[in-house]
């Protein structure tokens, strides 16, 4: 699916599909060199640009074509990419009937189910939007079809856009799926672990517990007199005993882990108070 080197992680070539006048090559320029021109010339050829993100821990280089709309000879241009982005004028419905007309057509011509995104420009001319953006959403969510609004004169989405269908293609690499497979196995594996774990503290609990219900009920007339600060030292002796001190300390020593863990907080209270660090 990519190409690797040490400069990068994977290659993926995106091109960028729509009808003249649609916004394709400012698409392109705003989301590589971060410029904008008002002046339109239409793409004659194929021309394209790179552009390298960080994506899930990886470098991605992007290879993007800017097509022009192709007519029935030229649809090789559409062959040989990772991905496409389907790009439409959101002031022009006839552009946005092609998008999800011929261009969708053609797509699915590959015989391979690809990663590609619906895109309409423009987005910074509202007061001339000739398609409603819930009329667009309902068709895409109708189909599973990804859907972005950009406006290559602002900025607003386009490396939303670009980063959005990069990381589908990434999805679907070998690698990012062993490593997805792995850090499932290995959550699944913590999870147990962490199941085990509640288990052992909860019985130390209750037998820190116990111990407190017994000393109380033979202290009741303490409890009874308010003089709570007695009866607080009074059970701080009898829960400081060695056999306490051993099953907590060898808790602590079996599983290190939980003096760090947000979700074993309560653990900290028990080790600290009846195994506190023990000078070297």
């Amino acid at each position: 699916m990519s190409q690797m080197s040490p400069e990068y992680d994977h290659l993926f070539r995106i091109k960028i599909i729509g009808d003249s006048r649609v916004g394709k090559s400012c698409l392109l320029l705003r989301h590589a060199d971060d410029i904008y021109t008002e002046s339109y010339i239409s793409t004659i050829g194929v021309d394209f640009k790179i552009r390298t993100l960080a994506l899930e821990r990886k470098i991605i280089k992007l290879q993007i074509w800017d097509t022009p709309a192709p007519t029935r000879p030229q649809l090789d241009h559409l062959r040989g990419c990772h991905a496409y982005m389907i790009a439409f004028d959101i002031t022009d419905r006839d552009s946005f009937d092609n998008a999800r007309g011929r261009y969708l057509i053609e797509i699915s011509r590959e015989g391979k189910t690809k990663p590609f995104i619906f895109v309409g420009c423009k987005a910074d001319c509202e007061a001339k939007r000739a398609i409603t953006s819930e009329e667009i959403r309902a068709y895409c969510e109708a189909g599973g079809f990804s859907y972005i609004e950009v406006s290559a004169k602002t900025g607003v989405g386009v490396e939303e856009a670009f980063s959005n269908l990069a990381r589908e293609v990434l999805k679907l690499t070998p690698s990012f799926r062993a490593e997805a497979e792995e850090r499932t196995r290995e959550l699944q594996s913590k999870h147990g672990l962490l199941r085990e774990l509640n288990t052992h503290i909860q019985t130390l609990e209750t037998e820190i517990t116990g111990i407190f219900n017994v000393f109380a009920r033979k202290n009741v007339k303490l409890l009874k007199r308010d003089q709570l600060i007695i009866f607080r030292d009074e059970l701080s002796r009898e829960l400081d005993t060695p056999s306490v001190r051993e099953k907590v300390h060898a808790f602590r020593a079996a599983h290190p882990f939980l003096d760090q863990g947000k979700i074993w907080h309560r653990t900290r209270d028990i080790f600290d108070k009846y195994d506190p660090p023990r000078l070297s």
